[in-house]
């Protein structure tokens, strides 16, 4: 009523004193920190839908940011809508919705767990997939591309080489101090996550992540044959 003229008796924001507590209330008070700038971010994320990725990369990256790790649902419902306005259909972005809409976690991200979420992620992923209708598929005879993401490598342990002096005799299983010897395991390289992940999508084949994106979609189509695909039904905000 005061037009602003008389500020909020109440704190907005949680203070240094709470976020520091080590329990339940510094728990609440970084929640609360977080949910306090879910608007300023639903903002940022509606402008850079409007501005061409190709030209901004920065964009790119925020977007995809928002809709894989943002915690606040609003943040990610709006970064699935920027992305189906068709200005930021990139690789990685189409990547990105092609996690939602799959309910995968292996940029390393959670599973996406909100419907709006997902459905706006849908609509999104058919809108970028037009955009790249006229790019051709694998030739007659190649192999086609299965996955995109890349795999879990395994190193095995080096094999040990018979001495030039003495040679090994299959029956000597033990060493000299009666001791079996113990074949050391395999060293496992992880699948890269997050921001990384991402780097690596960027520089994997455009056929490679629009097959994919293809599959997700049509298998997304066939199990939900209901669902409208006018992505305006999805687009009305409360």
């Amino acid at each position: 009523m005061s037009g602003g003229l008389i500020p909020p008796f109440c704190p907005l924001t949680p203070s240094a004193a709470q976020l520091a507590d080590p329990g339940a209330e510094g728990a609440a008070a970084a929640i609360m920190l977080d949910e306090a700038g879910a608007k300023a971010r639903r903002a940022a994320v509606r402008y850079l839908g409007t501005v061409d990725c190709h030209y901004w990369p920065e964009a790119e990256d925020a977007l995809v940011a928002a809709l894989r790790g943002d915690r606040n649902e609003c943040v990610r419902w709006e970064a699935a809508l920027a992305l189906g306005r068709g200005c930021c259909c990139t690789k990685k972005t189409i990547e990105a919705l092609t996690i939602v809409v799959s309910c995968s976690d292996r940029d390393g991200a959670p599973k996406e767990t909100s419907h709006r979420v997902h459905a706006a992620a849908a609509a999104a992923l058919d809108h970028c997939l037009e955009c790249y209708a006229s790019v051709a598929t694998a030739p007659a005879g190649e192999k086609p591309i299965e996955r995109t993401t890349p795999p879990v490598e395994t190193i095995p342990p080096p094999t040990p080489q018979p001495s030039a002096a003495k040679p090994i005799n299959p029956g000597e299983a033990k060493t000299a101090a009666g001791l079996t010897p113990v074949t050391p395991p395999p060293v496992v390289v992880k699948r890269p996550v997050g921001p990384a992940y991402y780097a690596h999508v960027a520089k994997a084949p455009l056929a490679a992540v629009l097959a994919e994106a293809r599959r997700v979609a049509e298998k997304h189509r066939r199990s939900s044959p209901t669902r409208r695909s006018n992505p305006r039904a999805i687009r009305s905000r409360p």
